[in-house]
């Protein structure tokens, strides 16, 4: 059980039960007496109120409670300066990356690319989200056990525009998560992340146009189970799937499915740039 601050029992997520609006089986939960998801990937008009950040959305699988009305967002809402916040916490803990990256066993240097620091408020590491014009929208989180957002974000792109004087656009990557935007990077490949499976793909193909990429590739997470119907649920090819579609010609288009869970596994297992290249090329074009 999951204590939420509220009235409700919430519970975690798992392989029998999976979250219904990510189709993901870690990090979100559900409270079956309330109908209601509290799904930490996918946006919708209620952002939850407790530390862990996430979005609210109503359950399709019951219907003997209603759902709560969504209360419009007031017009002069003040918007954070997240751009000052992740400033002050890279001056001032830069050396926890370090650490933070022989963890995640990716480069230093493509975290700092990705403008990553430590949110001693938070306890956790910040990443920031861009918008198409380069703006930083928002703010993910990754603690010792959970990820959320800085209250007040909203979706954006982990880009490392550090990393654009140093390394080809001949091949772009597009991941999910930040993580994986990093082993991209460490593989020695030019690499953009989603903060979900789903979400952002007007943003995704702005910063396309801006980069001048020509050859992308769409970097399926491995993700793929068996819901409780016994109906093969595969969240990852899902959204790359609808983000493929938006896509426009002349961009050349390729996948990848890593033989391990995500791109940051393949990268940790021994995978190198060459590896995923050979991979990428033999496939069928997506």
């Amino acid at each position: 059980m999951l204590d939420q601050g509220s009235k409700f029992e919430w519970y975690r997520v798992n392989r029998n039960h999976p979250c219904e609006i990510c189709d993901h089986i870690d990090w979100c939960a559900y409270a079956p007496e309330a109908n209601l998801i509290h799904c930490m990937r996918v946006e919708s008009p209620r952002p939850s109120r407790n530390s862990m950040g996430g979005w609210l959305h109503s359950s399709g699988r019951l219907t003997a409670v209603q759902p709560l009305a969504v209360k419009a967002r007031p017009i002069a809402e003040p918007t954070r300066n997240f751009a000052a916040l992740i400033a002050r916490w890279r001056k001032e803990k830069a050396g926890e990356l370090e650490s933070f990256a022989a963890t995640l066993g990716v480069q230093q240097q493509d975290l700092v690319d990705l403008h990553t620091a430590w949110a001693p408020e938070y306890r956790a590491f910040a990443f920031p989200m861009y918008d198409s014009e380069g703006f930083i929208v928002g703010i993910r989180l990754r603690g010792e056990q959970y990820k959320w957002s800085v209250k007040g974000s909203h979706p954006g792109l982990f880009v490392p525009y550090n990393a654009i004087r140093r390394m080809s656009l001949d091949f772009v990557l597009i991941t999910e998560g930040p993580t994986d935007t990093a082993a991209g990077l460490t593989l020695g490949l030019f690499s953009i992340g989603r903060p979900a499976c789903r979400g952002c793909e007007q943003l995704v193909v702005d910063v396309l146009k801006d980069l001048g990429a020509k050859n992308i590739v769409l970097v399926y997470d491995n993700d793929e189970h068996y819901d409780k119907r016994g109906v093969l649920v595969q969240p990852g090819v899902k959204g790359a799937d609808t983000l493929r579609k938006m896509i426009p010609w002349p961009f050349k288009v390729s996948k990848f499915i890593p033989p391990t869970k995500d791109l940051r596994e393949f990268l940790t297992m021994g995978g190198t740039k060459d590896l995923f290249l050979s991979m990428v090329r033999s496939a069928v074009r997506a």
